[in-house]
């Protein structure tokens, strides 16, 4: 048992490490003239295409994709729901607030799913555990405090909606996908969240062309990076551990994402940003230290 959180432990800290490339992809291709939604579309289809091929040929047996009506539903009805729907919010939340505030109302999420969990799951928090989720969140303020501005107040309101779609999603994977193959749903969430995010993003289809020719390597490399492996390892991970751990955990984002940052975009930190990663860092070590009674 102790291992195999051990495995949903490093499993969901390396997913947290692969989705903070979104941040270096999405500048790169918004530089290129790219749309958001536009980017994000292509995200999703060419990484369910992905996991198509690898599925269809390291099983040998296509068929196998198939999970059945109920969880192919389930599948795509998540990357509607948690995917498409919590990504639009986030980015009308950005037309409307700092990026700074914007982020900080997201990882709101991990008090919601620890909320979540713990009424409709009765996942309670060992008492040793409590305070990494407010330490987290704590990091988070300090990392974007010397960027946060208001700007119009419905931002706000469209950035909780981020923060409540993404911890449903969260709640909802762990229940309804437990058992099932990480590659395949995530196969299904991509395809969902996709197709979905194409009617948004898309009015004529000669501008898909023009897309992956202006950012081919971004929309590759995102799909790849923050799509196939980040969600599929998420998806694992929160098989081995619970829903609020698996939150506070993804947490590891903002951190490669500041990493990624300083390496390669010319960006710096501030003491009180550094004091903002020593406490996410923290809060991570709070979650991971084995534990010999937890309470579940």
């Amino acid at each position: 048992m102790k291992s195999s959180r051990a495995i949903g432990i490093a499993q969901l800290l390396a997913s947290g490490f692969f989705f903070g490339f979104l941040g270096l992809f999405g500048k790169q291709a918004y530089e290129k003239g790219v749309a958001p939604f536009e980017f994000l579309a292509l995200r999703y289809l060419v990484a369910a295409l992905m996991l198509g091929l690898y599925i269809a040929i390291s099983t040998r047996a296509p068929k196998k994709i198939w999970l059945g009506k109920k969880h192919v539903v389930v599948g795509l009805l998540l990357g509607v729901l948690g995917y498409a729907v919590f990504s639009s919010f986030y980015f009308l939340a950005l037309e409307k607030i700092s990026a700074s505030l914007t982020v900080i109302l997201l990882y709101t999420y991990p008090v919601l799913v620890a909320i979540g969990g713990a009424v409709f799951f009765k996942e309670w928090i060992p008492r040793a555990r409590i305070p990494a989720i407010p330490l987290a969140f704590l990091g988070m303020v300090l990392l974007v405090w010397r960027d946060l501005s208001l700007g119009q107040p419905i931002g706000i309101l469209f950035g909780l909606s981020a923060a409540v779609f993404y911890s449903v999603y969260i709640l909802l994977s762990s229940h309804w996908l437990k058992g099932v193959d990480p590659f395949i749903s995530t196969f299904w969430i991509q395809l969902g969240a996709g197709l979905a995010l194409v009617l948004i993003g898309y009015r004529e289809p000669g501008r898909v062309v023009e897309v992956l020719q202006a950012a081919w390597p971004q929309v590759v490399l995102i799909a790849l990076i923050c799509s196939v492996l980040a969600m599929s390892l998420f998806l694992a991970g929160l098989l081995r551990v619970k829903n609020w751990e698996a939150s506070v955990l993804s947490m590891a984002e903002p951190i490669t994402g500041v990493a990624l940052g300083l390496a390669f975009l010319g960006e710096s930190l501030k003491l009180l940003q550094w004091a903002g990663v020593a406490c996410v860092l923290f809060a991570l070590v709070i979650v991971s230290i084995p534990s010999k009674a937890r309470r579940v």
